[in-house]
């Protein structure tokens, strides 16, 4: 028990994804649901699905104060995501951006399935129920 957080039953990386399923709370779904019509993005991987998170160092705050949200909730690994590069499209130009993935969880493949329709991201038509100031704030 770190910080009187009860520690979840899947909040390890050695649980497989079948495992971990839900209910998840609207704090959760709002972050997810609220990056995903942004520039969030989520992956297949093995029988469940998790969120990418990827942000440039100028918004490096923003993308901490996620996994800090996110990791807290035990939708994530604890360490701090680093800080890392790769070559621009301009010779000689790098890049610097922060990066985290969740765990992966097969009750968020609905939201995959909702979301990206033949590969492609698409708005769901589910959205009218997820609008919070939450969801359009992220």
């Amino acid at each position: 028990m770190k910080n009187n957080i009860l520690p979840l039953p899947f909040n390890s990386a050695r649980v497989p994804a079948e495992k971990r399923i839900g209910p998840h709370n609207f704090l959760i779904l709002s972050i997810i649901i609220g990056s995903l019509l942004g520039d969030g993005s989520m992956e297949r991987y093995g029988n469940g699905s998790r969120f990418a998170f990827y942000q440039s160092k100028a918004h490096g705050e923003y993308l901490l104060w996620l996994h800090k949200t996110i990791s807290s909730l035990g939708y994530a690994k604890p360490e701090l995501p680093k800080l890392s590069s790769r070559v621009g499209l301009k010779k000689g130009e790098f890049r610097y951006y922060y990066r985290f993935r969740t765990f992966t969880f097969s009750s968020f493949n609905w939201i995959h399935e909702a979301f990206y329709v033949d590969k492609k991201k698409v708005v769901p038509k589910m959205i009218e129920n997820y609008l919070t100031p939450l969801v359009l704030a992220i």
